[in-house]
């Protein structure tokens, strides 16, 4: 085959003399093209993050990126807040946010966590997390009230009150 003609080739491929000039201008564009794709992903980023609820005043936020691992029997459990649960290696579900039990609970009293594995359930596992003032982060309590669906009890700082740090 012919070669296309000269006038259809990028400028790199032409061979011979290039301005640099050109060269130059290629580079920046490249560099201003990656620099906004890395923008994108950090606003995408951040976005995502503040759609996520850390509570009031983010008092929950340190918690992101952490996981809680209780043994009860032969079972051991783990609770990523704002993450994933697990029962061993099976998924009890992703975080799906707060809930709210009733109007006079507050709305940071209950973590959820849906979608987990439904083998043998015929439903998705689920796993339902109290939470309640604690000196220190930890799961308390893991249990398993009715098939599939799990119940949890997680303590930490983040969720005491004034009236309970008086007590």
């Amino acid at each position: 085959g012919t070669p296309p003609p000269a006038s259809l080739l990028p400028p790199e491929e032409l061979g011979g003399h290039v301005r640099s000039e050109a060269t130059a201008a290629r580079d920046a564009l490249k560099q201003a093209q990656d620099d906004k794709a890395n923008l994108a992903s950090s606003k995408s980023t951040l976005e995502t993050e503040g759609a996520v609820d850390y509570g009031p005043d983010h008092v929950f936020y340190s918690l992101k990126g952490q996981c809680f691992s209780k043994t009860v029997g032969e079972h051991s459990y783990k609770m990523c807040p704002f993450g994933e649960s697990h029962q061993g290696s099976r998924s009890l579900g992703h975080w799906s946010g707060w809930h709210k039990q009733s109007e006079w609970h507050s709305p940071y009293r209950m973590m959820r966590f849906t979608g987990g594995d439904s083998s043998n359930c015929g439903f998705s596992r689920e796993l339902e997390v109290t939470v309640d003032c604690g000196v220190n982060a930890e799961l308390t309590k893991v249990d398993e009230p009715s098939m599939c669906k799990y119940a949890a009890v997680f303590l930490c700082p983040g969720a005491c009150s004034e009236d309970d740090l008086q007590e």
